[in-house]
């Protein structure tokens, strides 16, 4: 049965009042086995060890203090327990030059390494537990975090809970291996250890990470822990993941942090390590130090612990601590059979190697002189070595599937490493895996993997993760004219392929918008891949052979010179319409329009759906003519006359106007009696038909025309006497007797016995 324990290390500097000027530190927790008081909790040893410096006050060094527990899902605090001091040790270098003579301004470093120890009794839960433990302030003047001397730590580690596994919290975190007093001089190279342990075998990533704030100065000892964590507020260019600059890096396999140091000051480092079993990340625990770099000036010969050459048979070599106080180097590339080349006397010598393998290298500084220092390392020589990846898919929500695309001319590929900067990453050092991204966006996914003759290399590429994509159907469900084809319309979010299903009477199936003419009814189906992203959807077609019109008109019989409405209907739509003939019609294109004939006529419409898909029907409409009116020619009465008829014509039913003078304005042909020249004007209809047409006659009213003729007088009998009439107009003398003409205005006449002539004149 397995055993926890928690342990948290932290560093404190000053003596400014109750203010812990913390230098560092780390928690860490061992699983003692099954709960004593209850079997179903499972028991830990709970650690924390605090950094500060060798001789602090009595109110820093505080003799007993709280663990707050947090559920990690609400960060809301479960409890408080008080733990006292376990431990109380100095760590020191030695910073005599008799140590170090090589080293010029060597450092001071001394550190009080305080422990507290609790054990807990915890029940498993889903979540897990996070204990915390916050204290105010670091020392001043640290060159990588803003105003330091009012910035707090927090020390924090998580127990996880059974969504993790079922046996995840039988488990004992990282265990950091305490050595930090390595003297670090500023402009040169380094390595500082963050090494791990972990009793349970699980696979340990290291990484840089945000060292914590936590408390005030206004409150710098509370009785609960700041949670969560916040980051403390690096000073550029210095952030989390560089906290000593770009020069410093820390090896994710072996947690050894090595580079070229930063300027002299004190700087804050902080290391993460997480553990996974088979691939499933269980948890982590990190380290914050303060990192003191002196003004030293170190003479040494420093090598990498290996070097390896991947990429061809050639290598570049220097020394990892330069100084200006080196005077020679001697370089021996253990490689005779390159000739005279296997040796150098120059400070960066590159050597071309003559063969594949594994050699012995060594570098001597100020060789024979007093400070002198010899390094030697091995060099591994196999070109060919291609570290690469490929994935396929790009959606969110979506688990995409990431390829091993290493090649190696020598050796095997025989460890792999993902990271998509997610701590709950699974199968993280899988050859292949599938990830699943939460969000959409950019991620940079990084890649590092090693072969069996000790290549690594590592290669990162972004890969883009996009929304999942929609896609729009023009009309759901239709039919269409059977005869014809149907267009489907379909529009995708972005861009992508379109596959339709089935593939039976579909012309361009991968098109957006395919033509499609099934003799059944079909539902097709369209799939939208936006590179990975796929969305579906259909829509139903069904063809038809069925296109009915009907015709409607209202009313159906009117008058001449009326209008009526025309209207079709039909069994199916969109339908283009066409009414014939046109010349009579206002919209003959339309489904409802007016129509004005003068005569009897019959409409045909015409229904066509689609292309090929016609229909039609008629409709009569019976024209009743209007009358046509004939009033007369103009007609003339003499005063005093007993008047004249009128005579109207083109119709059945009549109306005189004006009444003055008419025996009976409702007749055809009343008696016109004027007393004066007068237009009569006659309405004329045809029963049925509400409108009426007119004519108009002149009845004239004129004087007597003047007229004269000869007075009575005596003639012999033998003799011929010439009448005379004068006026204009037409003359009738009478009697017929012995008279030469009786139609002119002067005839002769010769009577033989006494006679009276009597002329009329009419004009």
């Amino acid at each position: 049965m397995k055993r926890y324990i928690f342990t948290v290390a932290l560093f404190l500097v000053s003596l400014s009042g109750f203010s812990l000027h913390t230098k560092g530190g780390w928690m860490y927790y061992e699983y003692l086995g099954p709960g004593i008081g209850n079997p179903s909790f499972n028991r830990y040893k709970i650690t924390l060890k605090l950094y500060m410096i060798c001789n602090p006050s009595s109110g820093q060094l505080d003799p007993s203090i709280n663990f707050s527990f947090f559920s990690p899902s609400t960060n809301g605090l479960l409890e408080n327990d008080a733990v006292s001091i376990s431990d109380n040790v100095n760590v020191q270098n030695c910073f005599d030059p008799t140590c170090n003579p090589c080293i010029a301004n060597l450092p001071n470093i001394c550190y009080k390494i305080v422990t507290y120890d609790l054990i807990k009794e915890l029940a498993s839960n889903l979540e897990g537990y996070r204990i915390s433990y916050s204290r105010c302030c670091r020392i001043p003047g640290i060159n990588n975090v803003v105003n330091s001397s009012n910035v707090g730590d927090t020390w924090s580690i998580t127990i996880p809970g059974t969504q993790i596994t079922t046996m995840a919290p039988i488990n004992n975190s990282p265990k950091f291996i305490a050595n930090d007093t390595a003297v670090i001089c500023a402009d040169h190279y380094f390595t500082f250890n963050f090494t791990a342990t972990d009793p349970d075998g699980d696979s340990l990533v290291y990484s840089f990470a945000p060292a914590y704030d936590g408390a005030s100065a206004a409150a710098p000892n509370p009785g609960t822990a700041d949670n969560p964590p916040q980051s403390v507020p690096y000073q550029a260019p210095y952030n989390a993941f560089q906290p000593m600059g770009a020069g410093v890096k820390i090896d994710p396999v072996t947690g050894i942090v090595s580079g070229i140091a930063p300027p002299s000051g004190i700087y804050v480092l902080c290391a993460v390590v997480k553990e996974y079993r088979f691939g499933i990340y269980i948890g982590e625990a990190r380290k914050s130090l303060h990192i003191q770099v002196a003004s030293c000036v170190p003479i040494q010969a420093t090598l990498d612990p290996e070097y390896i050459t991947c990429g061809d048979f050639n290598y570049s070599f220097s020394n990892l601590t330069p100084s200006s106080n080196i005077t020679s180097y001697y370089w021996n590339f253990g490689d005779p059979a390159s000739g005279t080349t296997d040796s150098s006397n120059l400070a960066n010598p590159l050597h071309t190697y003559s063969d594949t393998g594994i050699y012995n290298l060594i570098l001597i500084v100020n060789r024979g002189q007093s400070c002198t220092d010899t390094a030697r390392s091995i060099v591994k020589v196999y070109p060919g070595f291609f570290p690469g990846f490929t994935w396929t898919g790009q959606c969110v929500n979506t688990p995409i599937h990431f390829f091993d695309a290493t090649t190696t001319v020598y050796g095997f590929v025989d460890t792999w490493r993902w990271d998509f900067g997610n701590p709950l990453t699974a199968a993280d050092t899988s050859q292949n895996t599938f990830h699943t991204f939460p969000n959409s966006g950019s991620y940079l996914v990084t890649f590092t993997v090693t072969n069996s003759k000790g290549c690594s290399g590592t290669v990162s590429a972004q890969v883009p993760i996009i929304d999942n994509p929609t896609i729009i159907i023009g009309f759901r469900d239709t039919t269409y004219c059977g005869l014809d084809t149907l267009q489907l319309l379909s529009t995708g979010s972005t861009t992508g392929t379109y596959s339709w299903t089935p593939l039976t009477n579909i012309i361009n199936p991968n098109s957006a918008n395919p033509l499609v003419y099934p003799a059944t009814t079909t539902v097709y189906r369209v799939s939208f891949d936006a590179g990975g992203c796929t969305v579906n959807d259909s829509v139903t077609v069904r063809p038809k052979l069925d296109l009915s019109v009907n015709a409607l008109v209202n009313p159906a019989n009117i008058c001449e010179e009326d209008t009526t409405t025309l209207s079709a209907t039909s069994n199916h739509s969109p339908i283009t319409w066409q009414w014939n003939p046109t010349a009579t019609l206002l919209t003959p294109n339309a489904q409802t329009t007016k129509a004005f004939p003068a005569t009897n006529t019959t409409y045909t419409v015409t229904a066509h759906w689609g292309n090929n898909c016609v229909a039609s029907a008629s409709k009569a409409i019976t024209v009743k003519a209007l009358a046509i009116p004939n009033a007369g020619p103009p007609v003339a009465i003499c005063p005093g006359a007993t008047g004249t008829q009128l005579n109207a014509s083109g119709g059945d039913n009549y109306l005189w106007s004006p009444a003055l003078g008419l025996s009976n304005i409702n007749i055809s042909n009343p008696i016109a009696n004027p007393a004066t020249t007068t237009t009569y004007t006659v309405s004329v209809g045809v029963t049925g038909c509400a409108k009426k047409r007119s004519d108009s006659i002149v009845v004239s009213v004129r004087p007597f025309p003047p007229l004269s003729v000869t007075h009575d007088t005596l003639i012999c009998s033998i003799d011929t006497l010439q009448l005379n009439g004068v006026g204009n107009g037409s003359f009738l003398w009478t009697p017929n007797y012995r008279i030469s003409n009786q139609n002119i205005p002067d005839p002769l006449v010769s009577p033989q016995v006494a006679t009276r002539y009597h002329v009329t004149l009419t004009d």
